[in-house]
């Protein structure tokens, strides 16, 4: 008998839960590179500062993007998600777009808004086609599906800050800058840290899709594996070259005649 795969289809009752899943963690995603509004003081305990990137929302955000894709019921099924969630995360990072096309552009708000959502809508087509991948080659082990999703996320981050000049505004690593994984910063850049970070959101996702607890635990210990090695990382270790003076010079223009 060939072991289950990890994808198991979704059910048609599903399917519009699963639209609005990738778009509310699309947005939750978003959230989490600054956070956008002021909170309550008992959520401070738990790192959530308007103004300040929340590392564990994002993980868990892109934790639920790989749990649809491994319920999606087909190739084309993922894709979709993939993208809903990415048209979702980019629309909502890109925001401030609006306002510079908007406020101090001058151009229509109809309009405004209709370019922010067909550029975010053009550059999720690089998530969408890493989530069709994934989908379509349906893994039977987590270990095989963990290290395929880390990199295809690695290289859809990737094509959209490099490829055709790129904009690479709002990577998730960005999000990670004060969590656990800031610490590889030094040593593997933006993007290595977004493949980090996606490496924690799909273990997270496999520990709870397990169906059996050694399953669940080996994810959950991977986990641990991964940031501990990135803790005892060491520091690097700069030299003094001397002191270094710097001018700064700020035109006193409104920013609206800027434009």
């Amino acid at each position: 008998m060939p072991p289950r795969s990890l994808f198991v289809r979704q059910r048609a009752s599903g399917a519009s839960t699963g639209i609005w899943l990738a778009l509310l963690a699309g947005a939750l995603q978003a959230a989490c590179l600054a956070w956008p509004t002021a909170v309550p003081a008992g959520l401070a305990a738990l790192g959530v500062q308007q103004g300040q990137p929340l590392w564990w929302g994002q993980t868990l955000a892109l934790a639920v993007l790989v749990q649809l894709l491994l319920a999606s019921r087909s190739p084309r099924r993922a894709a979709w998600l993939g993208w809903l969630f990415a048209t979702s995360w980019l629309a909502c990072t890109f925001a401030w777009l609006f306002t510079s096309m908007h406020t101090y552009g001058g151009l229509a708000a109809p309009l405004a808004v209709l370019a922010v959502l067909l550029l975010a809508a053009v550059l999720a087509l690089y998530y969408a086609a890493a989530s069709w991948c994934f989908r379509a080659l349906a893994l039977e082990n987590s270990g095989q599906a963990a290290i395929v999703f880390i990199s295809l996320w690695l290289l859809a981050e990737a094509a959209r800050g490099m490829l055709l000049t790129g904009f690479g505004w709002g990577a998730v690593g960005y999000a990670q800058v004060n969590g656990p994984l800031a610490a590889a910063l030094p040593w593997v850049g933006l993007y290595g840290v977004s493949a980090l970070a996606a490496g924690l959101a799909v273990l997270l996702a496999l520990s709870f899709r397990a169906t059996r607890w050694r399953q669940a635990l080996s994810s959950v210990l991977a986990m641990a594996v991964l940031l501990v090695l990135v803790a005892v990382l060491p520091a690097p270790q700069g030299h003094d070259t001397g002191k270094l003076s710097v001018t700064l010079l700020q035109g006193n223009i409104a920013q609206e005649e800027k434009f």
